[in-house]
């Protein structure tokens, strides 16, 4: 099942950030890591904190 905010988030990232290293996401609609880790990473980004990864803190 397609989850319409989560396809607009995913199309949002792929857009925006997709041509950066560990950015991509598949559109999919679906819930999970695969869409949570490019978007925590998209944020790093955005907020200038480097270097970007999975999560936040040490």
């Amino acid at each position: 099942m397609v989850d319409a905010m989560v396809l607009q988030a995913q199309e949002f990232v792929h857009a925006s950030h997709g041509s950066r290293s560990g950015m991509t996401v598949r559109e999919d609609g679906k819930t999970g890591w695969n869409t949570t880790y490019p978007l925590t990473r998209a944020l790093q980004w955005e907020l200038g904190i480097s270097p970007v990864s999975e999560y936040f803190g040490p």
